[in-house]
């Protein structure tokens, strides 16, 4: 479960922290949950969501797209891409990401920091025990407090040397992986701390940005975790049954396989995703058909992508992914959570994490959002709401609620709406 976010100096966020520790003394209502608990300590609490505000181009978005560029960068490594430091302010400093988090009722914090050559620094820390782990800085490295189980401590070295360093056109070494990565790749079994905290990242964070446009069969195969038939089918069957709590009119999803030639293909417009395999001068392609019922109660079929109204469409891509993200246990972060999806869907998507009943593996969700309803529900706490604000000093700038309010019983979303927040646009004239 993520515990708190710190990013420095990525596109117009200067120094900004997410935070998702809950800080009410009291909690209440036995079927919601206000709070997860990776541990026994009162203080380690989390939130299960978080909904960010705020308004155009305040930089929402870009705490979504540092958080996936800090993941890529884990799991894949650097490129040249990676660094995008605030060009406002002009700084020439390294871009710098920490993490906490907690695995298997342990908490750690991951440090990595980074410039458009290098990765300039990487530190585990092991939170619970206040140790750390390793560090590396400037190519300098501490593996002292790696359990090595009868490994020379010359064996990691030579692992960083050969692995995450490369050799420029310049003749200069640079880090261009992490150092946990090729670890734990190599030697999965000999540090589970290492490993626990890679597969965190790389398994238990989930992120859609909002330039990533949602695929329909992405989401179905998210939650079946496989693309075996018998699976892609429970998983149909879970999100029919599922969106038909919001009124959709679909009564069921059928899949099935289409074959095309090379030719053919050329004059059908088919979803990147939905395209299962080539073979010689045959396409297969996963094709998902809705039924709608008509009135003498016969199932008519429909086509998923040209005949189902854009919001059915997004509901549908939305429920595969939270469905998922629920069955996991994991923490998903979805920009412009909102886009073409009526309020009170929404509310039923998000509330999938405030019920103890539904959401059991303690799953969190990160969401930024304009549409203002669910201020007003109170199931959610001050500490599930925070506003993002940019100026040119400070750059994007959140807010959590919690930090301004004291008490749960105001409407949230009329003293949004009326400005005392901050995090809207401001319209002249």
């Amino acid at each position: 479960m993520l515990y708190r976010l710190n990013i420095k100096n990525f596109k117009s966020i200067v120094d900004l922290t997410l935070d998702m520790s809950f800080g009410q003394k009291r909690l209440v209502e036995k079927d919601v949950i206000y709070a997860l608990e990776p541990t026994k300590k009162i203080a380690d609490r989390v939130v299960p969501v978080e909904c960010i505000y705020g308004p155009n181009a305040s930089g929402k978005s870009n705490i979504v797209k540092a958080i996936k560029v800090f993941r890529e960068i884990v799991v894949d490594g650097l490129v040249f891409s990676s660094y995008q430091p605030n060009k406002l302010r002009f700084i020439k400093e390294p871009t710098c990401f920490s993490i906490e988090f907690f695995v298997n009722s342990r908490k750690y914090s991951y440090i990595l920091a980074f410039d458009e050559n290098s990765i300039v620094y990487e530190e585990l820390i092991d939170l619970t025990n206040n140790i750390s782990i390793y560090k590396i800085e400037n190519q300098k490295t501490y593996f002292d407090n790696i359990d090595c189980d009868g490994f020379d401590y010359v064996l990691l070295d030579k692992i960083y040397e050969t692995a995450a360093i490369v050799r420029g056109k310049d003749g200069q070494d640079y880090q261009k992986n992490t150092f946990l990565e090729k670890f734990v790749w190599q030697f999965p079994n000999l540090d589970s701390r290492l490993s626990d905290v890679f597969y965190y990242i790389s398994n238990n964070i989930k992120i859609i940005s909002a330039k990533d446009s949602l695929r329909a069969f992405s989401s179905i195969r998210y939650l079946a975790d496989s693309d075996k038939d018998e699976d892609i089918c429970v998983s149909l069957d879970k999100i029919s049954k599922f969106i038909q709590m919001f009124d959709v009119d679909v009564k069921r999803f059928e899949h099935k396989y289409k074959e095309y030639s090379q030719e053919s293909l050329m004059n059908v417009e088919i979803p990147f995703d939905f395209i299962k395999n080539f073979d010689e001068d045959k396409v297969y392609v996963d094709d998902i058909i809705p039924y709608l019922e008509d009135d003498t109660g016969k199932d008519v079929p429909f086509n998923f992508h040209n005949e189902l109204s854009v919001g059915t469409q997004e509901i549908f891509k939305l429920a595969g992914l939270i469905l998922g993200a629920v069955e996991k246990g994991v923490l998903i972060i979805i920009d412009e959570m909102d886009r073409s999806i009526h309020p009170k869907v929404l509310e039923g998507l998000i509330k999938r994490f405030k019920y103890k009943n539904l959401n059991k593996n303690g799953a969190q969700l990160i969401a930024t959002l304009h549409t203002t309803d669910i201020l007003e529900n109170k199931i959610y706490k001050t500490d599930e709401f925070a506003f993002v604000n940019k100026n040119k000093k400070n750059g994007s700038v959140l807010v959590r609620l919690s930090s301004i309010e004291k008490r749960n019983e105001v409407n949230f979303r009329d003293r949004y709406v009326s400005g005392m927040y901050r995090g809207q646009p401001i319209i002249l004239d």
